[in-house]
């Protein structure tokens, strides 16, 4: 998501050796229409294919698997740095928890620097804070799959400068639940806003646990969404899709 302001970025010298790079390119391939600008005055408009990313479904043996009774969950998953949010839902934990006793908030994955562990650690200090949040580290394998499924609310108000389309809100999409974002690199492309999740401000917590609240408060709403979602994932970014998408790509520069 970031190629377009890197080449503007870059000297004259690697400026000219990435066009005369360029000039040998039949296809470039980008995971949105929002993110083909990023080619803008490099290649020609007709040579720059948008093909949204696809995912692999969740094993039929895991969804077949029960699901143990649970408090309410509101689920962060990706990398733990700062411009993608997850402090921000830290923060939203306690505002959420003053409505809706009993929630808990899963905020999954490793660390990117020591500053976001830092920063993580300062807001645990806040007991309010350290009562709701539960940070179980990286997971891995089948334990992502259940981790999806045992949640009722995914939250990722990411404001990272370099997004493209998070894989991670499409794999929460699969499992049906609502998302709420931001309107960041290419996910508007990805959640409707109002009928798969909520597009938010960024850096903006309050509207995290206002959305939050809504939705652990009405079931129907929140089931409705993430039935939305669920086929949003099948009709457009399955495996299956992607690979289609990428055979008309092949088929394409092949004929030419």
């Amino acid at each position: 998501g970031y190629f377009g302001e890197y080449y503007r970025r870059a000297p004259a010298l690697l400026r000219a050796y990435i066009r005369w790079t360029l000039r040998g390119v039949s296809a470039a391939v980008v995971n949105s229409e929002m993110l083909a600008p990023m080619f803008a005055g490099l290649l020609p408009e007709e040579r720059i294919w948008p093909v949204p990313i696809g995912i692999e479904d969740i094993p039929e043996a895991i969804l077949a698997q029960p699901r143990p009774a649970r408090p309410p969950t509101v689920l962060y998953f990706g990398t733990l740095i700062e411009t993608k949010g997850f402090l921000d839902v830290m923060a939203a934990a306690p505002l959420v928890a003053r409505e809706i006793p009993g929630v808990r908030f899963v905020i999954a994955g490793g660390y990117f620097t020591a500053e976001d562990r830092k920063k993580a650690e300062e807001l645990l200090q806040d007991p309010a804070i350290r009562a709701v949040v539960e940070l179980p580290g990286v997971i891995t394998g089948d334990a992502r799959f259940e981790l999806l499924l045992d949640a009722d609310v995914f939250a990722f108000p990411t404001y990272y400068p370099i997004e493209g389309q998070p894989a991670v809100i499409v794999e929460a999409m699969s499992a049906r639940l609502p998302v709420i974002t931001t309107d960041q690199g290419a996910i508007r492309e990805t959640i409707v806003d109002g009928e798969t999740g909520y597009l938010i401000p960024k850096r903006d917590p309050a509207a995290i646990a206002r959305h939050v609240v809504e939705l652990l408060r009405d079931a129907p709403l929140r089931r409705r969404m993430g039935e939305a979602g669920r086929r949003r994932f099948e009709q457009r970014f399955r495996i299956e899709s992607y690979g289609l998408g990428m055979a008309r790509v092949f088929d394409t520069v092949v004929q030419e």
